[in-house]
């Protein structure tokens, strides 16, 4: 009978993400296309997680955005070749400052020498209360571009959006945006959002 992944929260069989990229801080309202330098000689697939509360309880993903009648409150991270590239925007002012941690992948398109992570870490942990995420397929796309997976199901899928020479992630997926998910493929569309190509990972984990 063939294993089905599903039914792991962790299985070595099947290739997990690799962080080669952490940074944490803060920014306050009103900071925009603030750049860090990466130092890693390609563009890596930024993400992470953003917070109002230093103790990330209330932790929202990246990008986050919120708007309302009177005020927006907007959190971005992209990546170049040379950069990682944040913005707060706060038009209330309040919380006038907000939290970050950032990761990244090294893109499927990328064979370069990475520095390890592990001075961001005190030792190794597993913990198999929390899911693993297994890998199934990852990848580029141009605009246009349906990749099948045929897994008969919607599964867990991160993506990115190259555009003028930047790499944002992708927050959503429905029959209007960017990258739509169906239980047979992943399918690149949009073309007037001015998009170039995307990165893909797609994993065995269902939605």
């Amino acid at each position: 009978m063939a294993v089905d992944p599903r039914n792991f929260l962790l299985n070595t069989d099947y290739e997990m993400d690799k962080i080669i990229y952490f940074r944490s801080g803060t920014l306050n309202a009103g900071q925009y296309d603030v750049d860090i330098a990466h130092g890693l000689g390609f563009t890596p697939l930024v993400f992470g997680v953003c917070a109002f509360n230093s103790d990330f309880s209330d932790a929202r993903g990246v990008p986050y955005e919120s708007l309302t009648q009177s005020d927006t409150v907007q959190f971005t991270a992209q990546a170049n070749s040379t950069n990682v590239r944040i913005s707060y925007i706060n038009t209330s002012g309040s919380p006038s400052k907000i939290y970050y941690r950032l990761y990244g992948f090294e893109p499927s398109n990328s064979s370069a020498t990475v520095a390890p992570t592990s001075s961001n870490a005190s030792k190794f942990i597993l913990n198999t209360d929390y899911n693993y995420c297994k890998l199934f397929k990852k990848g580029t796309a141009s605009v246009g571009n349906t990749v099948s997976h045929g897994l008969g199901y919607i599964p867990q899928v991160l993506a990115w959006q190259v555009a003028n020479g930047w790499t944002m992630p992708v927050n959503q997926s429905a029959n209007s945006s960017a990258v739509i998910i169906t239980n047979q493929d992943l399918i690149f569309d949009y073309q007037p959002l001015g998009i170039d190509s995307f990165h893909y990972r797609i994993y065995y984990d269902e939605v």
